[in-house]
């Protein structure tokens, strides 16, 4: 399971390796919705590159 934004990018989708500026504009999103998955707060949301 991805734990990071990072990671789901890169490693569990590639989009970080294949398209890196789509990667940066979908990371706020993906991080929301991995939050609330992962029963993260704000302050997780925010520190996640």
């Amino acid at each position: 399971m991805a734990r990071t934004v990072e990671d789901f990018l890169s490693r569990r989708t590639r989009l970080l390796i294949l398209d890196a500026r789509a990667s940066i504009e979908v990371a706020p999103v993906v991080a929301k919705m991995m939050a609330k998955e992962l029963n993260q707060n704000r302050k997780w949301v925010k520190v996640q590159p």
